[in-house]
């Protein structure tokens, strides 16, 4: 690097350079329009003071072992601000491990909503109709931010007749999953509806279509609801469900209150059961008795109510004539660690 004392002491110095009429008109263009929007920003005065800002950051980047290719890969410093305020990082592996467990949860439109919204409006502006200019524009300034980030890699996103394809690669088979599912929901709150996707573990290819919420400034609540759970049904639906591991069927299953555990046998049954219970009794810090009855609510066999603070009365959930089996493993379950009384069918539990 030359040092500072053989430079010379003026101020400017001028340098000619040969460039097409097509790049100096789109320089030219670019300045004039960033001036607009930033008066207060000074390199934007003159096209020689901009010219000059961008070969002297330019420089400082290839001094720093960068290539003029890497320039494509640095992400946009206004999408670095708004995810930074909105992420946290974590470790790949146990956040792939772990959302393996939550990737088919449809999420909750009310809550996750003001997010979204958030997204759009630092997308287009607050106010402002959304076009087919401005969203593919918006989709390639996260771009570089996405691959910084390790979520994706090879994104390509183009528009064709009156549908937009959107194309991208992952690393991580869950984590691939979670953000193709949490793009098609900010596409369905944008008012675009996925119409065919191929999904693998490492590779996703949405078609979308726009509907009249899209180009809309109005909020439109009940549409970008019905839209957001549209394009998330394409990832949670019970056929993607099923030919995924067992635990996932039985995760779902889990959300339905006619649904029950039930045991092939009293033997295993018991097992099952039991090794629970020892856990229970190991960890609990006060009052094991409620939290082994808490485990035949989890069960879906009984409802409970508190009487007092040492009674709890129970109600069996399950026609008793078709499951004697759970009956006895529930009574005598509780019998050991609790007394019990029948009352017209109920039982009075004392903890």
């Amino acid at each position: 690097m030359v040092k500072k004392r053989n430079l010379s002491k003026k101020r400017t110095d001028r340098l000619t350079i040969s460039i097409s009429p097509f790049l100096k008109d789109w320089l030219t263009r670019y300045v004039k329009e960033e001036h607009k929007k930033h008066p207060e920003n000074n390199k934007y005065t003159s096209l020689s003071r901009y010219v000059s800002n961008v070969i002297e950051a330019s420089l400082k980047l290839l001094e720093k072992g960068k290539s003029l290719e890497d320039l494509h890969e640095i992400p946009d410093q206004k999408i670095q601000k708004f995810y930074d305020d909105l992420t946290f990082r974590a470790v790949i592996a146990i956040y792939e491990a772990n959302i393996e467990k939550n990737k088919y949860d449809l999420g909750d439109f009310e809550s996750l909503i003001p997010l979204y919204l958030q997204f759009r409006d630092f997308i287009i502006g607050e106010n402002v109709r959304l076009d087919d200019q401005k969203f593919l524009q918006a989709a390639n300034r996260f771009k570089s931010f996405m691959f910084s980030n390790r979520v994706t890699k090879d994104f390509n996103i183009s528009k064709k007749g009156d549908k937009f394809y959107v194309e991208f690669g992952g690393e991580y088979p869950h984590i691939h999953f979670m953000h193709s599912k949490g793009l098609a929901q900010i596409f369905g709150v944008l008012g675009l509806r996925l119409t065919d996707m191929i999904l693998t573990q490492t590779h996703t290819r949405m078609e979308l279509e726009k509907t009249y919420a899209f180009d809309k400034t109005e909020l439109l609540k009940q549409k970008r609801a019905e839209l957001y759970y549209y394009n998330c049904k394409k990832f949670t639906n019970f056929c993607r469900i099923i030919n995924d591991e067992e635990f996932q069927l039985w995760i779902k299953m889990a959300e339905y209150e006619n649904s029950m555990i039930t045991f092939n046998n009293y033997r295993m049954g018991l097992l099952v059961i039991q090794e629970i219970i020892d856990e229970i009794l190991e960890y609990s810090q006060v009052n094991y008795k409620q939290n082994i009855i808490k485990l035949f609510e989890k069960f879906n066999w009984i409802s409970m109510n508190h009487m007092s603070e040492k009674i709890i009365i129970i109600d069996i959930l399950f026609p008793i004539e078709e499951n004697e089996l759970e009956k006895k493993l529930l009574l005598d379950t509780l019998k050991k660690h609790c007394h019990i009384v029948e009352i017209d069918g109920n039982y009075k539990v004392f903890i």
